[in-house]
């Protein structure tokens, strides 16, 4: 085999960073002997000095690839006197990766088009697109990202024609690596997925483009607000780097988890990745590597308030990136460095910063840095009081950041990216609303409140959008039946591990806990690419966002008003908006508020122990377990948190909802708020954008819900695709379906059929009654160890990682019964014992009624959210296992077009809270699902309160005839009434959300 022909082998296999290792063995065949010509001492020369550099260059370190750029240089007339082109090409080639390698970007710009010349000239169809794709890379650095496309686009196009796997799977990630810089992420995800196939045929053992590859896809995520999601990918190339013992990689790797951990606010974890990183670029000579850690040091810092710190660092990152002509990093470096010049109070200099960055990122087409560089500048002319050069950045970066979200065909995704951009539209709705203060008349107030909207729910607005559009119809079949096993898998794995859970080792549970991981990151892949290459995706665009006028005509009656709250800093505000007025108010600091709707959430929930669901940590105070003991002092420290929370709120439009029904769009903590448990606001004189000028002592201790129904939104535009999917149905044939009194385990007595008996329930009627089940008395006294209080939550034992028993909840029967005393045989369905089945739930029989009801524990994952949901018969008849867990992403496919979806159990209003998107809950799921309106609870409900408290809500809604929300404030207000359960925990944790009407 001849030298040229195994160095074009060298070139298609497998080669450690930046080839790294040996040519091999020669085997060599005297065949003739002859004199030495001229051009024989030529290449022997080149050959010494080219693999004497080779060697050098895999070392790594910055004083042996300097050596190696000599020995290349040495090697290079040699090959040219030997008239041999093919070496001369490829010595040029690894020559311009040296300078590359260094970061000496133009001189390896030179010498790759140099070597690009060369190999054009001889035909080589495998060093061509090698050399293009390199070209692709400089260009990239310094800036030029149309042209690398294009040298990326010239080599996948000689790389498919020829068939060459391993050179499709760089091009593919180097183009990914492109569009996602422009904020294509959807386009950019497309690529790296094509690309992994590649890097893992069976001829291409490549383990470190695939590393780049996991690399370039974990970056998306992160840039998607997903740290979690892109760890798995980055963890997964870093093991690669260590393995073949690549440095690059390595600390690149390093770099990449660190932002992860930024994102994720785990600041030490980030700063511990970052000095890794910087220990290997030292000693290999990476300044361009050196300059991001730099930055992410100098980000650690300045969050921590370590501003001289912060700043040293950013200002050595801006000159390492001057040096090497790294346009995106000297980008980078000036808009982290205005940030901080701001916090140390520099402002001229800031401003300067931001200028330069906003230019580069023009000038390299970065869609992102331009949006962040154009918040930055806008918040900076908003402190400087230059309203309107805010306002025209801060709409620009908004456009750039809605044109980025939109083309995201994961909702989760889009939610998350739009929660890492929050601050964007907060900033754009505090500018509308102080040129609201100085030009009162012109609209700005109204344009802040869509603004707001605009920040809200687009997630649920997405999801609603596309049940109509019906993007899965015509989808492609292999991708629904993957789906569909996805899902199956899941809840497999899920029962197992809720299983195996109460015998089984940790390591195991983590096991199947990883598993259920591995398999959701797929099913979330799968549904992506349904999304994103149905045939009726195109169909989905930007929902409408619903106008001050459009709710005030199409919206809103006489007797509503709608109150929408925006949480920020350093102000936070409030819009009310009737079928005839408007007005807006400025209120205290997202901080404030947030603080005190937590102790109120406290005090009035009775709950201690934190929810995984919870904001902040809620409950952190506590040092106990269980219930709070309500000492003599409670109720006067009650009085004032609520009294405070409803004077802000409600004191400024305290005489606007007199007597009105009040439909609250929360934000923040204040989604966790249970406002019928708040006194009634003293209506107070104040200036618009002034907080209330009540003192709260001078408010009355009347409860909200005697005067006001109330119902919620996860926001205003949420109500208008719910009324068009429900103005596009028949109602449903029969009234109600109650499922209640599940089977959790072997022991039950009901297990044990033979020796059922007949006996009379509370209701009157005649019901099926099993050995061992406890009696009315016994029910009502808490006899025979019938525990006095319990809870209807599987997160008060533990979380489904390490699920705890689940208690029989015996009031759950006599609740079905006395829901069903309201209802006509014929109209109900009464779904007990193993009736109350997972597979009545998933079966579509339940969307014949207008009112589904669960009565059962409710199940909150903290790992996994969407696996959270309410729990059915988890075994049969025989006692034998089976999976009974209703899961989120179970109810988000059911067909469930009811009236009303009542979920009587814990904390069933609650789930993940993604910032401006709102609560990831069951709620929504059901909503989603076809549901008009949800009445769900917002911490762990008493089994015996809850069964009380649904008799009266059933009793207004079906004996009476009242609608579901004024059912509800009936319901509340009958408790409230009782001496036993006259404490909010007990009935103000129910609420309901969707359509009032």
């Amino acid at each position: 085999m001849t030298a040229q022909e195994q160095k074009r082998q060298i070139v298609g296999a497998e080669r450690r960073q930046y080839y790294g290792s040996d040519l091999g063995t020669y085997n060599v065949t005297l065949q003739e002997k002859r004199s030495a010509l001229p051009a024989d001492r030529f290449r022997g020369l080149a050959e010494r000095a080219f693999l004497q550099g080779w060697r050098l260059r895999s070392e790594e370190s910055l004083p042996s690839v300097r050596q190696a750029l000599n020995r290349f240089l040495e090697a290079l007339p040699h090959w040219k006197a030997s008239g041999d082109p093919f070496d001369e090409a490829y010595t040029l080639t690894f020559l311009g990766e040296a300078y590359q390698q260094i970061s000496e970007y133009r001189l390896a710009l030179r010498t790759f088009e140099q070597a690009l010349g060369v190999w054009q000239s001889i035909g080589d169809s495998m060093g061509e697109p090698w050399t293009l794709s390199n070209l692709g890379s400089v260009s990239e650095r310094i800036g030029d990202r149309e042209k690398a496309l294009q040298y990326y686009q010239r080599a996948l196009d000689i790389y498919t024609s020829t068939g060459d796997a391993r050179g499709k799977g760089i091009s593919l990630t180097a183009m990914g690596g492109i569009y996602a810089s422009w904020g294509e992420k959807q386009k950019a995800l497309a690529f790296l997925r094509r690309a992994l196939p590649n890097w893992m045929a069976k001829n291409v053992t490549d383990y470190l483009g695939q590393a780049q590859a996991l690399n370039r896809m974990g970056g998306v995520l992160t840039s998607l607000g997903d740290p979690s999601g892109a760890a798995q990918f980055h963890r997964r190339a870093l093991e690669l780097a260590v393995e073949f013992r690549t440095d690059h990689l390595q600390a690149g790797s390093l770099q990449h988890l660190a932002r992860t951990h930024l994102s994720a606010n785990a600041r030490q974890d980030a700063l511990m990745c970052v000095q890794r990183a910087r220990e290997i670029q030292d000693k290999i000579g990476d300044r361009r590597g050196q300059a991001a850690s730099l930055l992410l040091l100098g980000t650690i810092h300045q969050s921590e308030g370590q501003l001289e710190q912060a700043l040293d660092q950013q200002e050595r990152a801006l000159q390492l990136s001057l040096e090497i002509g790294d346009q995106s990093g000297e980008a980078a470096a000036r808009s982290l460095l205005a940030v901080t010049l701001v916090a140390s109070g520099d402002r001229i200099r800031a401003e300067e910063d931001l200028q330069r960055a906003l230019a580069l990122h023009l000038q390299t087409g970065d869609r992102e840095g331009e949006a962040n560089s154009r918040f930055h500048t806008a918040r900076l002319e908003l402190e400087n009081g230059r309203l309107p050069q805010a306002l025209e950045h801060i709409r620009k970066a908004i456009k750039i950041v809605e044109e980025i979200r939109i083309r995201v065909a994961r909702l989760e995704l889009r939610s998350q990216y739009l929660a890492s951009v929050h601050e964007y539209y907060e900033l754009y709705r505090d500018v509308l609303m102080q040129l609201h203060r100085v030009h009162p008349s012109e609209g700005h107030a109204e344009a802040a409140f869509v603004v707001n909207e605009q920040a809200k729910a687009r997630g649920l607005l997405d999801a609603l959008d596309e049940a109509g559009v019906a993007v899965r119809q015509d989808a492609e079949p292999s991708l629904l039946k993957r789906e569909r096993w996805l899902q199956q898998r899941i809840n497999q794995k899920a029962h197992l591990r809720s299983q195996s859970s109460f015998a089984s080792s940790v390591a195991q549970v983590a096991g199947l806990s990883r598993q259920i991981e591995e398999l959701s990151v797929q099913l979330r892949e799968v549904q992506e690419t349904l999304r994103a290459n149905g045939p009726r995706f195109l169909q989905l665009t930007q929902v409408p966002l619903v106008s001050v006028q459009t709710l005030q005509q199409e919206v809103l009656d006489s007797d509503s008003v709608l109150l929408e709250f925006g949480l920020g800093e350093p102000h936070s505000h409030l819009w009310a908006v009737t079928s005839a007025s408007f007005t807006s108010h400025e209120l205290p600091s997202r901080r404030q508020i947030e603080e005190t709707s937590k102790r109120f959430y406290r005090l009035v929930s009775g709950a201690l122990r934190e929810s995984a669901f919870l904001p902040g940590n809620l409950g952190a105070e506590e040092a106990n377990q269980g219930l709070v003991r309500r000492h003599d002092d409670v109720p006067n420290t009650l009085h004032a948190t609520g009294t405070w929370l409803s004077q802000t709120l409600l004191g400024p439009v305290a005489s606007q909802i007199q007597g009105k029904r009040l439909i609250i769009v929360a934000d923040g903590a204040l989604q966790y708020l249970p406002f019928a448990a708040l006194p009634r606001p003293s209506p107070s004189v104040k200036n618009e954008g002034s907080s209330s000028a009540k003192k709260p002592s001078e408010a009355v201790w009347n409860r909200l819900v005697e005067a006001h129904d109330l119902v919620h939104l996860p926001s205003a535009s949420s109500l208008l695709p719910l009324r068009q999917q429900l103005s596009r149905r028949q109602p449903a044939a029969k009234q109600i379906a109650v499922l209640a009194d599940p089977v959790f385990e072997d022991a039950d007595p009901r297990v044990q059929k033979t020796l059922a008996v007949k006996r009379v329930g509370r209701s009157g009627s005649h019901d099926t009654k099993f050995a061992g089940e406890v009696t009315t008395l016994q029910q009502e006294t808490g006899a025979d160890g019938l525990p006095g209080d319990l809870y209807r939550t599987l997160e008060e034992n533990g979380s489904s990682d390490s699920p705890g028993k689940l208690s029989r909840l015996i009031f759950s029967r006599q609740e079905a019964n006395a829901i069903l005393s309201y209802a006509g045989p014929r109209q109900s369905r009464k779904a007990l014992d193993f009736e109350a089945s997972r597979s009545l739930a998933v079966s579509g029989e339940l969307g014949q009624y207008r009112i589904v009801h669960f009565a059962t524990h409710g199940v909150a994952d903290r790992a996994t959210p969407g696996l959270s949901g309410i729990a059915l018969s988890l075994v049969n008849q025989r006692g034998q296992p089976q999976d009974g867990f209703l899961r989120l992403h179970d109810i988000y496919r059911l067909q469930l077009p009811a009236d009303l979806v009542v979920l009587s159990a814990c904390n069933t209003a609650l789930g993940k809270d993604i910032h401006g998107e709102g609560l990831i809950a069951l709620t929504r799921g059901f909503m989603v699902a076809g549901a008009a309106r949800v009445v769900a609870s917002l911490w762990k409900v008493d089994d015996r309160a809850t069964a009380e408290f649904m008799k009266h809500f059933y009793s207004a809604m079906l004996k009476d005839g009242v609608p579901p929300a004024a059912a509800l404030r009936s319901a509340q207000r009958a408790l409230w009434r009782q001496e036993r359960w006259h404490e909010p925990r007990y009935w103000a944790a129910f609420q309901i959300q969707g359509e009032w009407r």
